[in-house]
């Protein structure tokens, strides 16, 4: 009898537990924050050589406990309308253990970069992801994400490399506006 009831308590705790962690990524600030990522974005992209433009998607997957991006970027000039293409897809998740956001994303050329938040501004319009891991890249190689959220329809979005644990250089800089969609005529 005393083992029943020892083990009853047991599946309690964690069942409570459970729950506990559960519901911790629905309010931790952090997560409530890449809430204003969902929806349709365009963008332009400035990079180290050249210029582009992107179209993005963010959307709630699996029960919303995972925020699922597509991205597809066309680098290149306007003379040159086929550029160079990209896409990747992107997942964020909360780690309950850890209480922290992590970012995946896995890029057509075979990179995975493994992200993880470094930090959030107070007024939670800034975070910044920082590689733990990037696979497909030589050992050393560190990747910084930064997302700046500018307004209700505008967010800027800064990547940068470091080789070898060195200063961070700018590689990317994109400028993404809300995609309005048709019905969205409303004005503030």
């Amino acid at each position: 009898m005393l083992r029943r009831t020892a083990l009853l308590l047991v599946l309690i705790t964690i069942s409570i537990s459970s729950r506990t962690h559960a519901q911790s990524k629905d309010n931790s600030p952090e997560w409530k924050a890449l809430q204003f990522l969902i929806g349709q974005w365009e963008g332009v992209e400035y990079g180290k050589s050249d210029t582009g433009t992107g179209v993005r998607s963010y959307s709630p997957v699996l029960d919303q406990r995972f925020l699922y991006v597509r991205n597809v970027s066309r680098m290149g000039s306007e003379k040159d309308s086929l550029g160079e293409g990209k896409e990747d897809w992107s997942f964020f998740s909360w780690d309950k253990y850890r209480e922290k956001v992590i970012f995946r994303q896995f890029q057509e050329q075979g990179f995975v970069y493994y992200y993880v938040l470094d930090s959030m501004s107070a007024d939670r319009k800034t975070m910044t992801f920082t590689t733990e891991r990037i696979e497909n890249v030589p050992n050393g190689w560190v990747a910084r994400t930064t997302f700046i959220f500018n307004d209700n329809d505008h967010f800027t979005e800064i990547f940068e490399l470091s080789p070898a644990m060195m200063s961070f250089d700018k590689y990317l800089e994109k400028y993404w506006t809300r995609k309005k969609l048709e019905g969205d005529n409303v004005t503030n």
